[in-house]
């Protein structure tokens, strides 16, 4: 008990040591026996925070960076819709609008029938 005393009297100056009863209980634990004097105020060479922490923390920062990044995509796909819908028509050509119309249903039944063709030529072999 007295040695307890003095090396807290060394560490807090000036600081009263008033756990006695706590002492007298814990001090016959080998939780409280320590062989010799830890300093506690010393960085751990080699400790990383993955050593730390976990690999669950560098896990979950890549799992917030990837929802992060998704939410931005999600974004500027609305903001491109957006901006289709808010395309004036006004000042096109009524034609205009059916060639490319046309156009697009040709270039679609090409690329329809061109995937037929290549079912047909799977179920061959």
């Amino acid at each position: 008990m007295k040695r307890a005393q003095s090396i807290y009297r060394d560490e807090h100056k000036g600081v009263s040591f008033f756990q006695e009863d706590a002492w007298a209980i814990l001090k016959f634990h080998p939780k409280w026996d320590a062989p010799e004097q830890v300093d506690l105020t010393e960085d751990v060479p080699g400790a990383t925070q993955e050593d730390l922490l976990g690999a669950s923390s560098k896990m979950e920062s890549h799992r917030r960076a990837f929802e992060a990044q998704a939410e931005k995509d999600r974004t500027l796909m609305r903001l491109e819709v957006l901006r289709f819908l808010a395309t004036s028509t006004k000042d096109l050509d009524d034609e205009a609008y059916w060639i490319k119309k046309k156009k697009r249903l040709i270039k679609k039944m090409r690329n329809d029938l061109g995937d037929e063709d290549d079912e047909d030529e799977y179920e061959s072999f």
